[in-house]
């Protein structure tokens, strides 16, 4: 198997075990954010940052794609919190919205969220800032 723009660390007893390194492929640490409880989001320093293959689409800040599963936000800035990938959700009700809606939000991450909601012409009818604490 050639293996082109992947990280391959610790595959095996030996990088590239089973596998025959191509262009862009490496071999370090990909820094997740925490693999013991699954979140395999990049940190900030990760070799992974925009070393994916050029040629795919690039990522939504216009970078070169990363190497994983999630795009890795630069514009969050190393002294902030990632966004939220996991298990979060808004519901509105009703549906669709009337002059008075409410807005619930779930997240399992402690973090501060931002609520914006438009209008079907692109202006922002509302705007709010909630903290959320972890239980």
């Amino acid at each position: 198997m050639i293996s082109s723009y992947n990280d391959v660390y610790g595959n095996g007893n030996r990088d590239y075990a089973n596998c025959t390194p191509s262009e862009g492929s490496i071999s370090l640490d990909p820094l997740f954010n925490d693999l013991d409880n699954n979140d395999y989001n990049l940190t900030w320093r990760s070799p992974c940052i925009n070393a994916g293959d050029p040629s795919f689409p690039r990522d939504p800040d216009g970078s070169i794609v990363d190497m994983g599963a999630f795009y890795f936000n630069s514009k969050l800035g190393v002294n902030q919190n990632p966004t939220a990938t996991l298990d979060c959700g808004l519901k509105a009700a009703p549906n669709p919205f009337n002059q008075k809606t409410y807005l619930q939000v779930r997240t399992i991450l402690a973090g501060i969220v931002y609520i914006k909601v438009y209008n079907l012409s692109g202006r922002k009818v509302y705007e709010d800032k909630n903290e959320f604490q972890q239980e």
